[in-house]
């Protein structure tokens, strides 16, 4: 057998058992929704447990992700959505859970941006980043949208002490093209998630792109992801 079929069945085998961690954890998960519904006091006291359960389902999400990019096997499923109601969709999914850690989330959209995105992998990219910035952060992380040379700019914001120098000088393209490092302590997982969506973006010849800065609002750290749009993308097609 080559080394090259052996691979094969790994990665399939890990896929299929993806897979079935994913189904456990949706089982978990019915379970503590069950538990809440009848007790009224419950809601706080299980929020960081379902946080928890959602944010490892979510890192698995984005292994079967990438592991379909990788084998070609991956369809981007891109649709016109207004941003203001996905971002209220994320706020109201961490209410609690930031809530508990004294942490103010701040959407900022105008009414009625709409674009075309895979709403999904968009949902990784920008769940990675808080859980991220939730760690970091003293007191507030902004979610903010904004129209700039015709990309939508997603970015996550905290007011904590900003990106290390080398995580600002880094360059991304030369750092992930060839894949992620798993021989060291930090592999980069979620940055690595969030380039492979921004570049999986493309639009008239111009494909997406992430940021890292400390320039944000908030003074900290600020990630962003610049998804390239044509015309329409920000027309009233969404109604």
């Amino acid at each position: 057998m080559t080394s090259d079929t052996t691979g094969g069945h790994f990665k399939a085998a890990l896929a299929l058992t993806i897979h079935d961690v994913k189904n456990s954890l949706a089982l978990f998960l019915d379970r503590v929704e069950a538990v809440q519904a009848l007790d009224e006091n419950a809601g706080q006291k299980y929020a960081g447990f379902k946080y928890e359960i959602k944010r490892i389902n979510n890192n698995l999400v984005r292994l079967l992700s990438l592991y379909k990019v990788d084998e070609d096997d991956f369809a981007l499923q891109d649709d016109f959505h207004l941003v203001d109601d996905f971002f209220e969709e994320i706020a109201a999914e961490y209410a609690a859970v930031l809530h508990e850690k004294d942490i103010e989330l701040i959407p900022d959209c105008a009414d009625g941006l709409c674009f075309r995105f895979d709403k999904g992998l968009i949902y990784g990219v920008l769940d990675n980043a808080i859980n991220n910035a939730a760690r970091y952060t003293k007191t507030r992380i902004g979610l903010k949208a904004s129209r700039e040379e015709g990309y939508l700019v997603l970015s996550v914001q905290d007011d904590g002490d900003g990106y290390p120098e080398c995580m600002l000088t880094q360059d991304l393209s030369a750092k992930f093209e060839s894949g992620i490092d798993m021989a060291g302590g930090a592999t980069g997982l979620g940055l690595y998630f969030s380039w492979i969506v921004a570049k999986l973006h493309k639009r008239e010849g111009r494909a997406g792109y992430v940021r890292l800065s400390n320039d944000g609002e908030l003074g900290g750290g600020c990630f962003s992801i610049h998804l390239p749009g044509e015309n329409a993308s920000f027309s009233d097609v969404c109604g």
